[in-house]
């Protein structure tokens, strides 16, 4: 799994993290978004790009697994938007 992480501004005291999701060296990889307990399978030929939005000095725990990833935004986030590399929003997730 390669991931980048980038955080920025969006208005006073609150801000937005994108993780680039990426399945390498396995044959598929599950997205698992808490506490919603959604679960998006990621092909090793995708990219999820997973937005979350909410308090500037704000975390989301990940947790890595060698066939999933755990997403845990910390309290009072705004919102989580998962788009695939076709940028089709994953509705439904949250």
């Amino acid at each position: 799994m390669s991931r980048s992480a980038a955080a920025r501004d969006t208005k006073e005291g609150r801000a937005s993290t994108t993780l680039l999701l990426q399945c390498a060296d396995s044959p598929y990889c599950t997205v698992i978004f808490e506490p919603y307990g959604s679960e998006y399978e990621l092909l090793p030929e995708d990219l999820l790009r997973v937005e979350v939005g909410g308090p500037a000095g704000g975390t989301v725990e990940v947790v890595h697994r060698p066939t999933s990833v755990l997403l845990w935004p910390g309290d009072g986030w705004d919102y989580i938007s998962a788009v695939n590399r076709e940028g089709e929003r994953q509705s439904g997730l949250f």
